[in-house]
């Protein structure tokens, strides 16, 4: 009720077990300073009317809409049994089926993106620390939510479901 104009985008969470910083980083070793990851919802919010496909970076970064929560899955799953190129996802709404896709739609691989990160911030002389969590980017498009809807993603391979309910 406190939001505006939720969004959730569905995403794989990476759960950092030591430092890791670049540059340099690839994703063997994103791999090895993971602890594990979860399924997760990433939900946005903005003042902005319509702000879906119009608003700029600088209009998302003013209005702080890009963080408006996170909501993880409740067990933490280990890398070594998944292949992060391939694992499916099922998105429903308010109990229909909405989208699918794979976690190879982040980058070909979303230990990619996150390698990426922590090359980018290289930059700026910061890194990832240990017990940090990263979102490692939607496997699908953004999905508006307003009262009373509710959002399902089932992640194949073991790694199951994450969900909430917009009151």
């Amino acid at each position: 009720a406190a939001l505006f104009q939720p969004v959730v985008e569905c995403e794989l969470t990476f759960v950092m077990r030591r430092h890791l910083a670049g540059p340099g980083v690839t994703v063997p070793d994103v791999i090895r300073a993971t602890e594990g990851i979860m399924p997760s919802l990433e939900i946005s919010d903005s003042r902005m009317r319509d702000w879906i496909g119009r608003a700029k970076v600088a209009d998302i970064l003013a209005d702080s809409c890009g963080a408006a929560g996170i909501i993880v899955g409740g067990e933490l799953h280990s890398l070594q049994a998944f292949d992060l190129r391939y694992t499916g996802m099922v998105v429903e709404k308010n109990g229909d089926i909405i989208a699918s896709g794979a976690t190879g739609a982040v980058m070909g691989n979303p230990a990619h993106a996150v390698a990426w990160l922590v090359n980018k911030l290289a930059t700026l002389e910061l890194a990832l620390e240990e017990g940090e969590m990263v979102l490692s980017g939607a496997l699908t498009g953004a999905v508006r939510m307003g009262p009373g809807d509710i959002l399902k993603a089932t992640f194949g391979g073991g790694l199951g479901p994450v969900g909430v309910k917009f009151i």
